[in-house]
């Protein structure tokens, strides 16, 4: 059998489960992956690819479903704990019944933020332009337009933005 080089990671399966679980608790720790490796004479990208098999299931639909039922029976719980001291006035128990509303909204989505979203494994999407190159983008298409006096205009500007910079 060819022994693997020393750049391609051997598979996960010849490591054993408690080698699996310590690089796994490692990482948990915060062990960086370089270190991780260094500890166990292994390849990064094998500590890599150990990590992606064992965390692959994470993020499953499957468990964030079982995930956020088990979050909302949690926030139900503790609202049905401080409710009675809730409705007494307590301002502590107000106070955290509130933190639970938004903890539930934020749980559910209802809360997201308009201008941010957690998008996971997806590509990043083109930035949109700044007004300078929203301006430049449009002088090209006025110059390529059929139309002469669209074209006249640029040129136009063009010339006078020219005789501009030319000192007298």
């Amino acid at each position: 059998m060819p022994k693997p080089s020393a750049k391609q990671p051997q598979g996960v399966n010849d490591l054993s489960i408690d080698t699996v679980e310590e690089i796994y608790q490692r990482r948990i720790a915060g062990v960086s992956t370089k270190r991780i490796a260094e500890h166990f004479k292994l390849d990064e990208k094998k500590v890599m690819a150990v990590l992606k098999e064992r965390t692959q299931g994470v993020l499953s639909k499957e468990n964030l479903i079982v995930t956020i039922g088990l979050e909302s029976e949690r926030l139900d719980r503790n609202l049905e704990a401080i409710w009675p001291a809730c409705e007494k006035g307590d301002p502590v128990a107000i106070a955290l019944a509130v933190k639970l509303a938004q903890r539930r909204a934020v749980l559910m989505g209802i809360d997201a933020p308009q201008s941010h979203s957690v998008k996971l494994y997806q590509s990043a999407e083109p930035r949109p332009l700044n007004s300078t190159e929203t301006l430049a983008a449009q002088i090209e298409s006025a110059r390529a337009a059929p139309d002469s006096k669209a074209r006249a205009a640029v040129e136009n500007l063009r010339v006078l933005t020219c005789t501009a910079k030319q000192p007298s």
